[in-house]
């Protein structure tokens, strides 16, 4: 009677036994294609898209996706990569889910390992990733000029990692050295020379920007009154920033002795007001001022000398 009831028992567990294994294999099921994606070499930033299908049936719970260490997935192209996400079944299946994944290394070395796919009760699918990643290059963006002492860099975006600005020659005032297209200040006259390293992981790289600061502040001098159609201009002397200058006149007859020579002599001045502009150029800039020289010259006339037979007359000057 004893061993009729153990075998009984046993009869029992066996056949819930083979029920739960029936209902793991044959009742949940998780399915990917394909089953591995190779990203081979990729600089240390993110690589282009891969993708593989999931489809799922029976699930009582969601798909739980987790990338191994240098690698991203997402339900979506373009954005919303984790190292693990969540997919939602509807009534227990999952039909045909594009699943993207990003390869993004921090360092010079092989990135193998699975992307599990799991939910209870169901047998975890791997998709097999695979990729080297390389210590790459940076670009702190193309050598440039301006007219004032500031500037906006534009250096390569480091993300997944970090970078920082400093300024190697000349000087510079950085807003935030930490953001690749930061504002620079108090550009020096000139080349200005800025290096941006990109850090990420174990790897780092750098590369120089030159910013010349051309800009540039003519001076025309004082204002002049004289007694003579001759006078000397006295503006800003353009070779102090490396820029050329030269003058012209805003009508008269004025003769410039040298019109790109700041200290010029002017001659024919008009009566009156003769006024004339410096323009200075250096690169891509330009500034201009004005200068009024006021000629208030004279002369003197007595009239014509006379001889007379009285002792009156009269005496007429201009």
């Amino acid at each position: 009677m004893e061993t009729k009831i153990f075998s009984r028992k046993w009869l029992f567990l066996l056949a819930v036994g083979l029920l739960c294994s029936f209902n793991f294999v044959f009742g949940q099921e998780i399915i990917v294609s394909p089953v591995s994606l190779d990203f081979d070499t990729v600089e240390n930033t993110y690589s282009s898209e891969r993708n593989y299908t999931l489809n799922a049936t029976g699930l009582t719970v969601n798909v739980t996706i987790t990338a191994p260490d240098g690698y991203q997935v997402s339900e979506t192209s373009g954005s919303g990569f984790y190292n693990s996400i969540s997919v939602a079944h509807s009534a227990g299946t999952i039909s045909d889910k594009t699943i993207y994944v990003r390869f993004s290394p921090t360092g010079a070395q092989v990135y193998e390992g699975d992307i599990t796919n799991e939910s209870t009760g169901a047998q975890t699918i791997n998709v097999a990733v695979s990729g080297t990643g390389v210590c790459g290059t940076t670009n702190a963006g193309t050598d440039f000029a301006v007219c004032t002492n500031s500037a906006t860099l534009n250096g390569e975006n480091p993300s997944p990692g970090t970078g920082e600005w400093i300024v190697v020659s000349g000087t510079g005032i950085l807003e935030n050295s930490n953001v690749y297209n930061t504002n620079v200040n108090n550009l020096s006259d000139g080349e200005n020379v800025l290096r941006w390293t990109i850090y990420k992981g174990d790897c780092s790289s750098e590369d120089n920007v030159t910013v010349t600061n051309n800009s540039v502040v003519a001076n025309a001098g004082t204002d002049q009154e004289i007694c003579q159609s001759v006078a000397t201009l006295n503006a800003s002397d353009p070779s102090a920033v490396s820029a050329v200058g030269y003058w012209t006149k805003l009508g008269g007859n004025s003769i410039f002795a040298n019109p790109t020579s700041y200290n010029t002599q002017v001659t024919s001045l008009d009566l009156g007001s003769n006024s004339f502009v410096w323009t200075i150029t250096n690169g891509n800039c330009s500034s201009e001022d004005n200068v009024t020289v006021t000629n208030n010259s004279v002369v003197a006339n007595a009239g014509t000398d006379q001889e007379i037979c009285t002792d009156t007359t009269y005496i007429t000057g201009n």
